[in-house]
């Protein structure tokens, strides 16, 4: 019996021409086959990276470089992680600075006061 022709697919990712897998000497099945979008696993991981990441995920990022104390009134709960420059994109560590709730809240409230459009360092 002669197997279907398989189609013609490209990788959602990098465009290569993609071919059916053989594990251990056994070809992919057909059905597996039509449903994968990505040649590999590099391909996959980078076409699920979005290309603009939700405010959680950046507050993730910020939070690496969080420190366990504020740094302006010495607090050790409530922390949160304020971006110097004003950019949440920009989560370097230089960028970030520990603040408590309550000194992040009142040094926002007081740069908009004063008609500032970044925030900068506190302290």
């Amino acid at each position: 019996m002669q197997r279907k022709r398989d189609p013609v697919k490209f990788c959602a990712q990098c465009q290569a021409r993609m071919t059916r897998k053989r594990f251990n000497g056994t070809l992919e099945d057909r059905g597996v086959f039509l449903r994968r979008r990505f040649c590999d696993l590099m391909c996959m991981a980078l076409g699920y990276v979005k290309p603009m990441p939700c405010k959680s995920a950046l507050c993730k990022r910020a939070e690496k470089f969080r420190g366990r104390s504020c740094e302006a009134c010495g607090a050790t709960t409530k922390l949160h992680a304020h971006h110097i420059d004003g950019n949440r994109l920009n989560s370097s560590p230089v960028n970030i600075q520990t603040l408590c709730a309550s000194c992040h809240g009142s040094h926002h409230h007081r740069v908009r006061r004063a008609g500032l459009t970044v925030a900068g360092r506190l302290g």
